[in-house]
């Protein structure tokens, strides 16, 4: 019997209440103008260090907020800097200063990072000191201002939500932030601290971060969009300078200080999940290099296309962008997607995905089962199979399944065709994790150097076996064999694959794809039906599926 190699790589790829304030005033009426309300005065501070790299998002989203600009002050400082953040700042508000009802900034135009370049932990901890500094001084200016509240706003925030601003205000709370969404597992809050005042995973953290439960909630830090209510006197006491804490020994962090001296002076910090408001980059070393800022920005544009959100910037800033990623198809001789023509909005999402990734690919126009009449099955050669329910649905096999089933046949078929060794294919619901490019090359490296046969690799898939133990491929460390699984968002198959899934002839006994596959393997559930269910003695079985554990 011929042998059927086949593999998945796991974590590759994944689809798609109010509070009151401490105070006990409200806010949210601040004062009328010949009768009509006035919105709250919004003191916004903003301080960038070397972020060319997202001040063309930033600024971008930033202008789109729907807060008026003229209950706004801005508070703009960058010095320090290496790159072109200050003159980004300086065009911007040329172009812009006047819409707000004042603007406070100083913008250092010499070029020059920190003195100590030598030494990344004084780097480090110069650069932290100036920030606490500036901080300090916006957060006094602020104070001494009449504005009702004050902003501290990170340079690396995309407000998606045009309503941030008012719809926070709204919490009323003292001390309130929106849950920005980044790449993998991180986020603007902290749902514990450590009694040494550092990040502790927690419950509360993946409650809120993955919406589990939905409002605003009492945490202990929050960061990066930070909105206080100037109104309550106790913020006075909030601190940015850890020097400023003597009954406690806390690390020399702006935010962990703002968050204990926060607690010290009895006001509760809030983080709000009810609307999807923006997305935040994920952290890097102060000291850390661009190419790596630009890799994490990449990623979290691949990421906003989960929320259907194709993050661009202002055709103003182009000078100022990155060029765009050479795209190619990874080492691979094709890579294929799959698209309904009336999914237009699927289309833009994958190719606006693509390019960001910088892979080349094929667009397939996907059968659509409402076309799938009686006449155009016998042309196909399309037999159901009498009796045949999903096993875990329980109904017949639906057109929607028999479409996705012939489109990945006929994808398999050019395979063969033009006798492409190695291919990819996506559906075109896919989301990509972080590094998958990079990721992948590694793979296909390793499969090289292992010397690894193999027929069909997933690069995503749902576990229906989660409860088994996992069992690894010798000498193939990325890889395990899979067991029975679903979804084909994305995989590799070669042409010996491609071979002996077209000799099965899967249209003659047609199921949906994901059914089909774990049959070729033998891990499927099917017991019953596999008396009828004999694709073809010759085309083979799949002896291995094989995951991965590499992101």
């Amino acid at each position: 019997m011929i042998m059927f190699h086949c593999f998945i790589l796991v974590s590759f790829i994944v689809h798609s209440v109010t509070g009151v304030n401490e105070n006990g005033s409200s806010t949210n009426n601040i004062g009328t103008s010949d009768g009509v309300a006035v919105q709250p005065l919004v003191y916004v501070v903003l301080t960038a260090r070397n972020e060319e790299l997202t001040l063309p998002y930033f600024l971008t989203y930033f202008e789109l907020l729907s807060y008026p600009t003229s209950r706004m002050i801005l508070h703009i400082r960058a010095d320090h800097c290496d790159d072109r953040t200050v003159d980004i700042l300086d065009e911007w508000l040329d172009q812009n200063g006047h819409r707000y009802l004042r603007v406070d900034a100083v913008l250092n135009k010499a070029r020059e990072g920190f003195r100590v370049k030598c030494n990344v932990s004084n780097n480090i901890e110069e650069n932290g000191s100036r920030l606490v500094k500036l901080k300090t001084e916006a957060f006094y200016s602020a104070q001494k201002s009449d504005a009702d509240y004050v902003l501290f706003l990170d340079t690396d925030v995309f407000l998606l939500n045009t309503n941030v601003i008012g719809d926070l205000i709204g919490f009323d709370h003292t001390i309130v932030s929106p849950m920005l969404q980044s790449t993998r597992d991180y986020s603007n809050f902290w749902g514990a601290m450590s009694e040494e005042f550092y990040y502790e995973s927690s419950e509360l953290f993946y409650s809120i971060f993955d919406r589990k439960v939905s409002g605003c909630f009492s945490v202990p830090l929050v960061r990066s969009f930070v909105l206080i209510d100037l109104h309550n006197p106790s913020v006075r006491r909030i601190s940015f300078d850890a020097n400023s804490i003597t009954e406690l020994e806390i690390p020399y962090d702006d935010y962990i200080t703002f968050a204990v001296s926060s607690a010290l002076a009895g006001i509760t910090t809030h983080i709000c999940n009810d609307k999807e408001y923006g997305l935040v980059v994920h952290p890097r070393a102060p000291a850390g290099p661009s190419d790596i800022y630009k890799k994490l920005i990449r990623d979290l544009k691949v990421r906003s296309a989960r929320s259907r959100v194709l993050l661009g910037a202002n055709a103003k800033f182009v000078k100022y962008l990155p060029p765009p990623v050479l795209k190619d198809k990874a080492g691979l001789d094709q890579v294929y997607y799959l698209n309904l023509d009336k999914r237009k909005d699927r289309r833009e999402q994958m190719e606006y995905i693509l390019d960001t990734v910088g892979i080349a690919a094929q667009r397939v126009q996907a059968v659509d089962g409402n076309d799938l009449t009686e006449e155009v099955k016998n042309e196909l050669g399309v037999k159901e199979i009498e009796g045949f329910l999903d096993p875990n649905l329980h109904r017949p096999v639906s057109r929607g399944e028999m479409g996705g089933t012939i489109t990945h046949y006929n994808i398999w078929n050019n395979i063969i065709d033009n006798k492409y060794e190695k291919a990819m294919v996506f559906e075109d619901d896919v989301q990509f994790f972080p590094n998958f490019k990079e990721n992948l090359r590694s793979l296909l490296a390793h499969l090289a150097n292992a010397r690894i046969e193999w027929d069909f690799i997933f690069l995503g898939y749902k576990d229906l076996e989660a409860e088994l133990p996992k069992l690894e491929v010798p000498g193939a460390p990325m890889l395990e064999v899979s067991k029975y699984s679903y979804w084909l968002v994305g995989y590799l198959i070669s042409q010996s694959g491609a071979l002996k899934l077209v000799n099965a002839d899967p249209l003659s006994k047609i199921l949906a794809c994901d059914e089909f596959l774990p049959i070729m393997y033998d891990r499927s559930p099917l017991a019953e039906h596999l008396a009828t269910i004999v694709f073809s003695p010759h085309s083979g079985k799949m002896d291995q599926f094989l995951s991965s554990s590499t992101q």
